[in-house]
């Protein structure tokens, strides 16, 4: 039983250093600014779409199918930044819920 008891407490204390290692890692910081400036991006995106069906700006009504036509190189790229900003945001709450495992595994 100690000998079960001492593993536990040295993969407690290890991935405690591992913790105060990532906390303490600039590169953290910076991901968890850009995944705040991608939601924002979107949040913009979001709105200026939103403005122009307001003002009723705009091409002609359309099915999702025809929003996405080759042709239509703006609405590809509206795509594309709303595909990588859910990317990372999954990415973010995927390093959230270790963060917040690797917490109540050291509280407990």
């Amino acid at each position: 039983m100690p000998k079960t008891h001492s593993s536990v407490q040295a993969v407690k204390e290890q991935a405690k250093q591992t913790v105060t290692n990532a906390v303490a890692n600039p590169w953290i910081d910076r991901f968890a600014r850009f995944g705040y400036a991608a939601k924002g991006v979107v949040h913009i995106i979001v709105g200026l779409l939103a403005t122009e069906v307001a003002l009723g700006l705009g091409g002609q009504v359309t099915d999702s199918e025809g929003a996405l036509k080759p042709n239509k190189m703006l609405s590809k790229i509206r795509f594309w930044v709303v595909e990588a900003k859910k990317e990372i945001w999954i990415l973010f709450l995927r390093l959230d819920e270790c963060h917040s495992q690797i917490v109540y595994f050291l509280a407990g």
